[in-house]
């Protein structure tokens, strides 16, 4: 693997796991439900950007024939 696809590699990684991870505390209502309803605006955007971003990796990694 170059070292170009090993980044992009990594970087899904570390992407999917931020990904996994506010997913997860989103859909823990007992937590999510006591932050100010500004912060958890902002972490539904951030959620959703971050899938955005994690798709394009994942375009990305599969033109270059790198299984993800």
């Amino acid at each position: 693997m170059k070292p170009f696809e090993l980044r992009l590699a990594q970087e899904h990684l570390k992407a999917s796991r931020h990904l996994k991870n506010l997913e997860s505390f989103i859909g823990d209502s007992s937590r999510f439900d006591r932050i100010p309803v500004m912060q958890r605006t902002l972490m539904l955007r951030q959620k959703d950007m971050l899938r955005q971003y994690v798709d394009i990796l994942e375009k990305r990694l599969e033109n270059l024939g790198i299984p993800i």
